[in-house]
């Protein structure tokens, strides 16, 4: 038997026993081998070289500001800036469009996962229970898992971007003190402005002494203090730090002296994490509480499902299973838009 006979008979097997499987895999292959030659005749195709390079020589330009390859990168665009502050603030050298990039990879790895493994089949086969063909329900309910997984896998990159800034941010939360202290030394010891930002560019550890490090090299690059100040406060974007170089400013543009100002900020921060510390431990347990009950009937599910498969189906095949199904996620959709409500309102100011 030859290679070429031995590969027919495995596909017509695989075809007999997952028919959807294969006709999907099938689909899928063609799709991509379809959007790999075209995405290929687009990058060499002469018209577009020479957009490319038009574009790379006017980058500035409106036109070129104006000009977008495809409908993503117009949508993108809204966002661009966002992502781009995000980014700075969690010290990860990306550009948007390279973000981007990781969010597309997010995507068709999550629209494999549901479409090719399949996980928890039975709850997106109930979704098309009212085919009558196994076939229609499985491929339908495979499409539906590929696109709910891959929408979540595109907000996998900014997950971890949002966990990279909030660690960072906590870092920076513990350096506010001494950062201000180092200043308010350096002007006791006769230093201006300018150089004591440069001196707490150089003591301070990573991550604040990066950021008055930079604030420094604006300056020497042409940018005011103040505006050194703004973009510093920016990226660092911490309540206690903003309130502080907002104090300085402040007293720096009036002529007060900035070295008692900057210790007295320093007991307010104290003061002021202290509270915040406080207030932490007392909703700890309420906001612990409120997590749980968000995703518990999530859980319940999955494991009901898994453990009473054929009991489930026997719900959905009924208009009283239906209207339970529909009552409950309405009732779930209320519980948790309340819980997120309650959460953010108790700690947007922690």
């Amino acid at each position: 038997m030859n290679i070429f006979s031995w590969f027919t008979e495995r596909m017509s097997d695989a075809f007999v026993q997952h028919p959807s499987f294969f006709v999907y895999l099938l689909f899928s292959m063609t799709l991509l081998i379809i959007l790999s030659i075209d995405l290929y005749r687009m990058k060499n195709n002469q018209i577009n070289r020479q957009v490319s390079a038009r574009l790379e020589k006017d980058k500035d330009s409106d036109e070129a500001k104006a000009f977008r390859f495809t409908l993503i990168e117009k949508l993108f665009e809204s966002q661009e800036d966002k992502i781009k502050t995000t980014l700075k603030r969690a010290n990860i050298l990306f550009t948007p469009k390279e973000f981007l990039t990781f969010m597309t990879i997010g995507t068709i790895a999550g629209f494999i996962l549901g479409s090719v493994v399949y996980p928890f089949s039975v709850i997106w086969k109930s979704a098309f229970a009212f085919l009558s063909t196994n076939l229609a329900q499985d491929f339908l309910g495979r499409l539906l898992a590929g696109v709910v997984l891959g929408f979540l896998g595109s907000y996998f990159p900014y997950g971890w971007v949002k966990y990279l800034e909030k660690k960072r941010r906590k870092i920076l939360e513990t350096q506010i003190q001494d950062a201000l202290l180092n200043i308010a030394d350096a002007l006791k010891s006769g230093h201006v402005i300018n150089n004591a930002i440069k001196i707490v560019g150089e003591e301070m550890p990573y991550p604040m002494g990066d950021e008055f490090e930079q604030a420094y090299k604006e300056m020497e690059a042409g940018k005011t203090l103040r505006e050194a100040l703004y973009d510093l406060k920016h990226r660092v974007n911490i309540e206690d730090f903003t309130m502080a170089i907002n104090a300085m400013e402040i007293q720096y543009e009036v002529g007060g002296e900035l070295e008692p100002l900057l210790r007295k900020m320093v007991q307010v921060v104290q003061e002021r994490q202290e509270l915040k510390q406080e207030v932490k431990k007392t909703i700890a347990n309420a906001k612990m509480t409120g997590t749980i009950l968000m995703f518990a009937p999530v859980g319940f599910l999955a494991l009901f499902i898994t453990m009473s498969s054929d009991q489930y189906l026997i719900m959905i095949q009924s208009i009283t299973g239906w209207i339970m199904i529909i009552a409950a996620a309405i009732l779930y959709a209320i519980g948790v838009f309340i819980i997120s409500l309650i959460i953010k309102n108790v700690t947007k100011e922690i």
